[in-house]
């Protein structure tokens, strides 16, 4: 082999490699909820879960939501390792609230609507 093809050979290579690596922001899904919890505090003390809701992903970053009182506030967009576990925070993938799919029985039957039936 001369140079020339070994060259020809190396860069087809470094392109199809620099195609098939993965971006952070491929693991997400647009509605994909997680919960974070606190490490800081002992096991028997409670404390406070916030869950994030992923509402759209950009070129390079993650648009977020929290879950306070029913209802979701956007927080903005986010760096995609936001959702990495570190030494004070541990994230897991977790039901979104506020949607019907995960609404009590109660909740379902009163939003049924029986004067139009």
């Amino acid at each position: 082999m001369n140079l020339a093809s070994i060259t020809s050979t190396f860069f087809i290579l470094c392109l199809f490699t620099s195609c098939l690596k993965k971006s952070p922001l491929d693991k997400y899904t647009v509605g994909q909820c997680f919960k974070e919890v606190h490490n800081n505090y002992a096991s028997y003390a409670k404390s406070e879960e916030r869950i994030y809701r992923i509402e759209g992903i950009t070129e390079s970053n993650l648009k977020i939501s929290t879950w306070y009182d029913r209802y979701w506030i956007y927080q903005g967009e986010k760096d995609p390792t936001y959702f990495n576990n570190r030494s004070i925070f541990t994230y897991s993938k977790t039901p979104c609230p506020g949607s019907r799919a995960n609404a009590s029985i109660a909740d379902k039957i009163q939003g049924i609507d029986l004067k139009n039936q």
